[in-house]
């Protein structure tokens, strides 16, 4: 998907909260790169932070070493 795509879902989002009288944030909504090593690219979102969580891209290690980044999940931290 590309940052077209992710946007006119934001639209899409957007236009279905207005129905039921609701609306997004301007500054906690935003669109996040979600790295990992099948992904290449720099971007400037690659962190965000939901229920008191935030969910970046680590390092995985196994028994025998390292890996590159893996998905969201596995790298959460508890903010309070």
């Amino acid at each position: 998907h590309n940052q077209a795509e992710a946007q006119a879902a934001v639209e899409a989002i957007r236009d279905r909260f207005a129905q039921c009288h609701l609306e997004l944030h301007p500054i906690k909504t935003r669109i996040v790169y979600c790295k990992d090593d099948g992904r290449p690219g720099e971007y400037d979102n690659v962190e965000f932070d939901f229920l008191g969580y935030t969910f970046q891209p680590r390092l995985a290690k196994n028994r025998w070493a390292a890996s590159p980044s893996r998905p969201l999940g596995a790298a959460i931290h508890r903010t309070l």
